[in-house]
């Protein structure tokens, strides 16, 4: 019996839009005409799940066509990692293509001197589903030298810290939540949460995360024998992404890329013991490292301005603002962690005390822009009293406790994994 031809599909984006696609490849005209990134789903097939065809890209097709190139050996690792991915057994994941040296970032590379206000991703255009990251509007609102020499209070307290300490269940449970983030890299559509779909979905993935993934897929497949060269190899990369924040060579969303990264690589080396010790190596350096990262990404805005006002921001802003929460939060989560289990005191983030609580679900999946609008109209009028913000999960005198529990409430009914585990946390370390 003769099979059904397969009708072919629009690509990713006219699926999104709900137009005719004349699906041209690489590139259908209408992707070409606006320089949107075309993408096409593949078809189904009893080893693999179908991808989406709408709104953002899944990570296996946003990753697909990257590999690590170290900069300082791009011109001549090219060759080289071509052959190795035609010759794996997981082409299908990796593309054809491999990451060019010239878009990957050096100081003297044209348009990547730090601009707060402009995202390096070409013309905005405010009425297409595909964010464009360019003229943000945010701004700072904490002091982020306090986020930069935050290992200081280890050692040196700042007068009025309120010190926590983590019940051993609660340090289980975080050990096991951030174990997974690095993994969750490799499944499709489903990136941590503290990356944001969109930032999968440019016409060109920022090389730190690009490099990221590979590196990840690398960790997880090694054999016995190639733990020190995997590892070494993971390190270089840390080492070249901050020697590059120090030189101030990113532009703003790479810049949030490779803290992002960075982060997830020393969630990486905490959980997998030294081959040579067998204690975890995320030492005092990669937290204080880490730390310088998040105080950059802090200076340059962590808040949108309308969010101030309670009015709605633009989409872009607000995605970028978020991300930067939410990595955030989880560094200083994190560095709790490690404070931990290695017997250093640690503290509230005070600094952080005004900031907002990540925010509801439907926002931080929304893949379309008009969805998000209406989404967040909805969100304004239901925090009339204004937004809900970080310290609000932190414990309170008696007086106040009943309206700040029906606040802690309302916005439990909207959260998303990431805002339930924050409030776990608290909970569960301060009580209610």
């Amino acid at each position: 019996m003769s099979s059904a031809i397969p009708r072919k599909k629009a690509c990713g984006q006219c699926s999104s839009a709900k137009v005719r696609c004349d699906q041209k490849r690489p590139r259908c005209t209408r992707c070409e005409t606006r320089n949107f990134r075309c993408y096409y789903a593949l078809p189904a097939s009893p080893e693999a799940p179908n991808t989406t065809t709408g709104g953002f890209p899944s990570s296996v097709e946003a990753f697909g066509g990257f590999t690590y190139i170290d900069p300082a050996e791009a011109s001549t690792s090219i060759s080289a990692q071509a052959t190795s991915i035609g010759e794996s057994n997981d082409a299908s994941f990796f593309g054809t293509n491999v990451a060019s040296p010239d878009a990957l970032l050096t100081p003297e590379s044209p348009g990547n001197a730090r601009n707060p206000r402009s995202g390096g991703q070409g013309s905005q255009d405010r009425t297409s589903d595909t964010p464009r990251f360019t003229d943000l509007s945010l701004i700072c609102t904490i002091d982020s030298t306090r986020v930069r020499n935050r290992w200081m209070e280890a050692f040196v307290p700042s007068p009025n810290q309120r010190p926590k300490d983590f019940p051993p269940s609660i340090i289980q449970f975080i050990s096991r939540v951030f174990e997974t983030y690095p993994r969750m890299m490799l499944h499709p559509g489903s990136p941590p949460p503290i990356i944001h779909p969109s930032q999968l979905a440019v016409p060109e993935l920022p090389t730190p995360l690009a490099n990221c993934l590979s590196l990840v897929r690398m960790w997880e497949g090694q054999v016995r024998g190639s733990e020190v060269i995997v590892r070494e190899t993971v390190e270089k990369e840390m080492k070249r992404l901050y020697e590059e924040e120090v030189r101030q060579s990113y532009d703003p969303m790479t810049q949030i890329a490779a803290f992002q990264a960075y982060l997830l690589y020393a969630m990486m080396l905490f959980f997998s013991p030294s081959p040579s010790h067998g204690e975890p190596p995320a030492n005092r350096q990669v937290m204080i490292s880490l730390q310088e990262f998040g105080g950059a990404i802090s200076r340059n805005g962590l808040v949108c301005p309308a969010e101030l006002s309670r009015t709605r921001p633009d989409w872009e802003s607000w995605i970028v603002a978020s991300a930067k929460r939410r990595s955030l939060y989880a560094m200083y989560m994190f560095d709790n962690l490690v404070c931990s289990l290695n017997g250093l005191p640690y503290f509230l983030a005070e600094e952080l005390a005004e900031l907002p609580a990540p925010a509801p679900k439907v926002l931080w999946e929304a893949e379309r822009r008009d969805v998000w609008e209406r989404e967040y109209n909805v969100h304004l009028g239901e925090w009339g009293d204004g937004g809900f913000r970080l310290e609000e999960l932190w414990p309170v005198p008696e007086t106040g406790a009943v309206q700040r529990r029906r606040r802690v409430d309302r916005w439990l009914k909207t959260v998303d994994e990431f805002g339930m585990m924050l409030f776990a946390v608290t909970l569960i370390t301060h009580g209610d």
